[in-house]
């Protein structure tokens, strides 16, 4: 056998596991969105489409994975307040599975399921959201899991986008939103130059000397100029400024702390937090 001959085989060999990789990678996506549909008796859905699925190294239980999710239909009625066309009826699940697997989510069990939110919208209009298993801790031996979101209200000349990390709690085999906070916002063409103005913060928890439950505090990171975050295509142009004027408030830290009676962390900026960035402008201003 030549040189050549030995080459061509091992390229074969290459190729062929290539394949069988992929057939078997796409028999576990289908094996797991046929789990996923035997999961969603209430919703019923007629598509799923399991957007982000992670291990989540920090849960009480082993080997649990966090599998997020949206469930299409069409509405039972349409929705007068939305523009006439096409509509569909949108929930937003999070699964907490454990797996028979540590080296991968194998013959799920459910330990949890939650809606993010369930309503009738049009086609692609869905937020971008993802898991984050970050160790968010809340307490000496426990962690909250996230998922983010970014919101967007983004023309060709102006606009705001921003992204949140709400964190959520295991516990008694349910879960519930414990925490919101901003992580990132940009002001399109807000400097001079036609230069977008970015402001990125860092969550950090910290033990509490009053109670056992930590406190979580945003944290100013960094600002500067730039539009690559907001648009991953392009070339990195990220120029490191003091701070945006539009986000003056996301200079200073904003500390949460546990609320027994809500069961649930509070801040001072909770409603201006939620104030529509659309209508208002940013709600960080001065």
């Amino acid at each position: 056998m030549t040189r050549a001959d030995t080459s061509s085989i091992a390229k074969i060999t290459l190729f062929l596991a290539s394949i069988a990789l992929a057939v078997s990678a796409s028999a576990q996506d289908l094996a797991l969105e046929k789990w996923v549909r035997s999961q969603l008796t209430k919703e019923e859905p007629e598509q799923v489409t399991i957007l982000d699925q992670r291990r989540w190294p920090y849960a009480p239980a082993p080997n649990t994975h966090i599998i997020l999710l949206v469930a299409r239909k069409k509405p039972d009625k349409l929705d007068p307040a939305l523009a006439t066309g096409i509509q569909e009826h949108q929930d937003w699940v999070v699964l907490l599975a454990q797996s028979s697997s540590s080296r991968e989510l194998a013959n799920p069990k459910t330990l949890a399921y939650y809606t993010l939110y369930s309503y009738t919208t049009l086609p692609g209009t869905s937020p971008r959201k993802s898991i984050d298993v970050g160790a968010y801790q809340i307490r000496a031996r426990e962690y909250a899991f996230g998922i983010r979101t970014v919101a967007e209200l983004v023309g060709n000349k102006s606009g705001v986008a921003f992204e949140y990390l709400n964190l959520f709690r295991y516990e008694s085999a349910s879960v519930k939103e414990i925490f919101d906070e901003v992580l990132w916002v940009y002001n399109k063409y807000s400097e001079p130059g036609f230069r977008s103005c970015n402001t990125e913060t860092a969550i950090v928890s910290e033990p509490s000397p009053q109670t056992e439950f930590f406190t979580i505090t945003r944290k100013h990171s960094r600002s500067y100029l730039g539009d690559s975050r907001m648009y991953p295509t392009l070339r990195a142009d990220q120029e490191p400024i003091e701070l945006c004027p539009a986000f003056e408030k996301l200079q200073l830290p904003n500390i949460h702390t546990w609320d027994p009676a809500l069961g649930r962390y509070t801040d001072p900026e909770f409603t201006i937090r939620h104030q529509d960035p659309g209508k208002g402008g940013s709600p960080y201003g001065k």
